[in-house]
């Protein structure tokens, strides 16, 4: 768009300034953008206090609103130059309305994916409190069976012998009845 600097007002628009903002050219030759309410006064207030010494602005991110009120997200260029003692602006507008609503979702996803790797590390840090518990039960009952097998190791052999005389009295018993009295 090219506009006069005094006045403020548009003199030149092209097909890709009324598509983004959805005037017609007749809508826009003629005023401002601050009556045509693509701007407001703060967004204008900000874009001055950004120009450069030349009055020079250049890829500066802001937003314009369309005829209908819809929000632009753009980066804007201005270059301020003097044509036959007229002094004219020149303002660039790249559209990256989808590339913020793009940059919108992967904040919202990576925030959803941080969230999750937090519930991963909780649930992953329980899972290491339980398998150090498990593995404590486990050395505890290996070491309650080896005792277990020690005390039957023990009373195996405590018990060894005693059987072993009465194994051998109930043999001798068994071959000499004939010979032992009853009573």
């Amino acid at each position: 768009a090219i506009s006069d600097i005094k006045t403020q007002h548009y003199i030149e628009v092209n097909n890709a300034f009324c598509s983004l903002l959805e005037f017609s050219p007749e809508e826009v030759i003629g005023e401002s953008a601050l009556s045509l309410g693509i701007i407001d006064d703060k967004i204008r207030q900000d874009i001055i206090s950004n120009y450069d010494e030349n009055r020079h602005l250049y890829n500066y991110e802001t937003t314009l609103f369309t005829k209908y009120g819809k929000e632009k997200h753009v980066v804007l260029t201005i270059e301020s130059i003097s044509v036959c003692d007229r002094y004219l602006r020149i303002s660039f507008i790249n559209d990256i309305t989808e590339l913020k609503k793009s940059n919108l979702r992967i904040l919202k996803i990576n925030e959803e994916l941080v969230k999750s790797k937090n519930v991963i590390e909780e649930v992953l840090r329980e899972k290491e409190i339980i398998i150090s518990e498990l593995n404590k039960a486990k050395n505890e009952l290996e070491k309650t069976n080896n005792e277990k097998d020690k005390l039957f190791s023990i009373i195996s052999h405590d018990l060894k012998s005693p059987f072993q005389g009465l194994l051998g009295l109930s043999e001798v018993l068994a071959t000499n009845s004939d010979e032992i009295p009853p009573d």
